[in-house]
């Protein structure tokens, strides 16, 4: 028989009503090139943080890029609670938010890492030496090709409509 799962905190969602009074942060992957981030600022350590960094302290956004091990941060606006994020195709990612006021960064929570997923083949952009290339002609059928275009485009002695002329 099997053993019923144990009820502690790791095993409990951290939404929903068990995550009142808590800080937590999700990320949603919308598509290859978008996450969607959640956050809800009701826990002791953005009370805590707020507290130690003054009203002027700015928050963020630090986007993790764990494929190319680089970030960047986006300012937000901690009530909000959501932001939507450019992302690159088939990277993994983690976010946290957090407050900065001079030298001083101070981590509220972070998000499990998420990976963006790779675009379809029809959707990836040509190469620069793809973009080169000349796109190929569309035949029409029942037209000679191979006589018509060479005799109207190489004719030295040829009147401009084409035609034989008058012969009087």
């Amino acid at each position: 028989m099997p053993a019923e799962p144990e009820d502690t905190e790791r095993s409990r969602p951290a939404d929903g009503p068990d995550a009142e009074g808590q800080d937590l942060m999700g990320a949603i992957v919308q598509s290859p090139r978008a996450v969607y981030l959640y956050w809800d600022l009701e826990g002791p350590r953005s009370r805590e943080v707020s507290r130690e960094l003054g009203p002027g302290c700015q928050w963020v956004v630090r986007v993790l890029d764990l494929s190319r091990d680089t970030s960047r941060n986006v300012k937000v606006d901690p009530q909000v609670g959501r932001l939507y994020v450019n992302v690159h195709p088939g990277h993994a990612y983690g976010f946290e938010l957090a407050a900065r006021a001079a030298e001083k960064w101070r981590t509220v929570c972070r998000t499990e890492r998420v990976q963006a997923p790779p675009l379809p083949a029809e959707h990836k952009r040509p190469g620069p030496l793809e973009r080169l290339k000349p796109p190929t002609a569309r035949r029409v059928p029942g037209l000679c090709y191979e006589s018509t275009l060479p005799f109207l485009a190489t004719s030295p002695g040829a009147p401009p409509d084409g035609g034989g002329g008058n012969d009087d």
